[in-house]
């Protein structure tokens, strides 16, 4: 669960099953509590991809989508299939 500041823009990580984290951390499938919600805002906001987390009863994000045009649409699915091979 992360408990944010929004007037800081601070991040606080709090294991849920401190237990399991400790496992995960000693194996290094995690690295550390916290880390991964500032890596998610940076990569996000480089991205200009507006993102929120909700930390209530569940631990929710939303990404807002960006709005494509027709003709972005139309570039990318022919990308798409001359990468696959499928002119």
């Amino acid at each position: 669960m992360k408990l944010h500041d929004s007037k800081m823009q601070i991040c606080r990580g709090v294991a849920r099953n401190p237990i399991l984290f400790d496992a995960f951390h000693r194996l290094g499938i995690t690295e550390k509590i916290g880390s991964g919600i500032n890596r998610m805002r940076e990569a996000m906001a480089a991205r200009n991809i507006e993102i929120e987390f909700d930390t209530g009863d569940f631990f929710i994000v939303t990404l807002a989508r960006q709005t494509v045009t027709p003709q972005v649409t139309a570039q990318v699915t022919a990308q798409v299939l001359r990468n696959y091979g499928i002119d």
